[in-house]
């Protein structure tokens, strides 16, 4: 079994490596109020079928991105709001996480086409599972995992503001997330940082 797995090793080049490095700290340093680790943590859940350790990473990251959304294309953005203030309004609405909770923040950005349909109709039933997880210990769904995947990717685009960000494509690979070959000769030795003599 092991010299069947030599024939194509599952590896990956340090260029391909620095490449991906720099492309999401690109994304991460624009959102300074997302932890990667949940966000890579939750992936790297889907590999092993963990729909429930996919959930609990991802909805971490679900709810970061959606505070950086409200508070920066919602609450700083004077078309939602009177033309002359009121004192403590904004203020209340971005410290007051009992009134404001993630579920009404979602709901108001989708009310004013911040959020879009797909970008609500993948949250909604991950944050439906999400309370039955951690209230009933219900497990959750491959379906609802993977769907709360794909809005995450359109929340990081919207935060972003980069569209297409070029996360995994489950649709293409639902059973199997195995790398494409990289381009990368044996004989080659620049892909290990050294020159060829």
């Amino acid at each position: 079994m092991d010299s069947i797995s030599l024939v194509e090793p599952n590896f990956i080049t340090l260029s391909e490596f620095k490449s991906a490095l720099t492309f999401g700290d690109g994304i991460t340093s624009q959102i300074k109020n997302l932890t990667p680790k949940f966000l890579l943590r939750g992936i790297t859940e889907i590999m092993y079928k963990n729909w429930d350790l996919v959930l609990s990473n991802l909805w971490i990251s679900v709810e970061q991105l959606t505070d950086f959304i409200w508070n920066n294309l919602y609450l700083d953005n004077p078309k939602y709001h009177p033309s002359t203030d009121i004192a403590g309004r904004k203020s209340s609405m971005k410290d007051d996480n009992r009134t404001w909770s993630t579920s009404v923040k979602q709901e108001l950005l989708y009310q004013n086409s911040i959020f879009t349909e797909e970008i609500i109709s993948k949250l909604h039933p991950a944050r439906k599972a999400r309370n039955k997880l951690v209230h009933e210990g219900k497990s959750v769904s491959k379906s609802v995992a993977l769907d709360l995947y794909v809005g995450v990717k359109l929340l990081l685009e919207k935060a972003s503001g980069i569209d297409n960000l070029e996360l995994i494509d489950i649709s293409e690979r639902p059973d199997s997330w195995d790398r494409e070959t990289s381009n990368f000769e044996v004989e080659y030795f620049r892909n290990w940082g050294v020159d060829k003599k």
